[in-house]
């Protein structure tokens, strides 16, 4: 994946929106699954489309609107959440909206800022790397007990 999102990233803010949009949709399928125990369900659809909207916005150069669609579906999920007829979890639906939208967004604006934008994300997706691999090398030389063995069954904590 690392290898794909630095070629996207040499081609420009129209590849790379697309890759974070992208990222998005498997960001919110993830989370809302997260969040209603592998359901999808209507907190599936709107954090899928308040995050590929915040990246629509936040790549047209609406960052403070890309934002606020952020926090206004955070509210809109806690409030589906706390109606659904099935356990979902709604403080951390919202929260994840809270958290997942504005770094989708901050990327945009991050990598729109030219060619000190493009330095500047690389430079984050290379410690991103080197810090999940040493966290990796970390884990299985140290060990520990498992942090969600459902979920991840070898991630330690």
């Amino acid at each position: 994946m690392g290898v794909v999102a630095f070629a996207v990233l040499r081609q420009g803010d129209l590849a790379f929106a697309a890759l974070v949009a992208a990222g998005a949709a498997i960001l919110a399928w993830e989370w809302a699954r997260l969040c209603s125990g592998g359901r999808f369900g209507a907190v599936g659809v709107v954090t899928g489309t308040v995050f590929l909207g915040a990246v629509a916005l936040a790549f047209a150069d609406r960052l403070l609107l890309s934002l606020a669609i952020c926090f206004a579906g955070a509210a809109l999920v806690a409030a589906l959440a706390m109606t659904a007829r099935r356990a979902i979890a709604p403080a951390w639906a919202a929260l994840g909206i809270g958290y997942l939208g504005p770094a989708l967004v901050a990327l945009i604006w991050l990598r729109g800022h030219g060619d000190d934008g493009e330095r500047l994300v690389l430079w984050l997706l290379v410690t991103v790397v080197v810090t999940d691999t040493g966290a990796f090398f970390a884990g299985r030389l140290i060990g520990g007990p498992r942090l969600a063995p459902r979920i991840s069954p070898k991630k330690t904590w």
